[in-house]
């Protein structure tokens, strides 16, 4: 458009200079005509150069802030447009995470992390698409999911190595350790946290301290288990009751 604006006006230049010489020839002396000369033609023209100018230099700058980096190495994710689109400034034109800033976030029961206490600092052990990655518990976020009422801790992961963004991982973490402990099978588990004894013959209702729960059973301080913890429902089970104590899976 710009070089368009400019070669009209040139021609008209040109055109009106010659016209004006040629009157000139015509009639010594006498003061060229401004139709002649085609001051007119040339100063509407002058205008159009201008304001072809104007629009370019706005372009420019609407292309300017267009181009932008990022003060890190990162890898693009989406990019909605194409080269050659116009985007406004409101346009969103990708998506970009910072390599090596990788995080994953793993809902968590508020029951499970008052079991673990703080955890942030702890090693954790993320498994998504048949892989194993190493990460370490950067946060825990301070409100609940409205919904849910879960909590939800964030990871980093241990070094660049990790699963692309919007994949699903499941989540390990070791909890703490005890000493004189017990892990009591789900089967001992009664009411109110207790778990029946064989003592002497005879039932004896225990409750002991629970320390914490895990896939594979009940944690509970140390106590004096008598002659045995019993596992599954007994028929008409009381204190008292008189029993005998048989090894797990033994003639009963």
């Amino acid at each position: 458009m710009l070089a368009a604006a400019r070669g009209r006006l040139r021609r008209h230049q040109d055109q009106g200079a010659l016209d004006a010489a040629q009157y000139r020839e015509r009639h010594p002396g006498a003061e060229v005509p401004a139709a002649v000369a085609r001051l007119g033609q040339i100063e509407r023209f002058e205008g159009r150069v201008k304001a072809a100018v104007a629009d370019v230099e706005l372009a420019e700058l609407q292309l300017s802030e267009t181009r932008f980096s990022l003060p890190f190495d990162g890898t693009v994710i989406a990019a909605p447009v194409s080269v050659g689109e116009v985007v406004s400034r409101a346009t969103s034109v990708g998506t970009v995470f910072q390599t090596g800033r990788l995080e994953t976030r793993a809902p968590i029961p508020v029951a499970d992390l008052a079991y673990l206490g703080d955890p942030r600092g702890r090693p954790a052990v993320v498994l998504a698409q048949g892989q194993r990655f190493e990460a370490v518990v950067s946060q825990v976020s301070s409100v609940l999911a409205p919904r849910t009422r879960l909590s939800m801790l964030l990871l980093d992961f241990a070094d660049a190595n990790a699963p692309p963004p919007g994949t699903f991982v499941r989540v390990t973490l070791d909890g703490p350790a005890f000493d004189d402990a017990y892990l009591l099978p789900p089967e001992a588990h009664r009411a109110e946290d207790s778990v029946w004894l064989v003592d002497d013959g005879k039932l004896l209702r225990e409750t002991p301290r629970t320390l914490g729960r895990t896939d594979t059973g009940w944690i509970v301080a140390a106590f004096d288990a008598r002659d045995g913890v019993v596992l599954g429902a007994v028929p008409g089970e009381r204190a008292g009751l008189a029993v005998r104590a048989v090894a797990e899976g033994g003639e009963r």
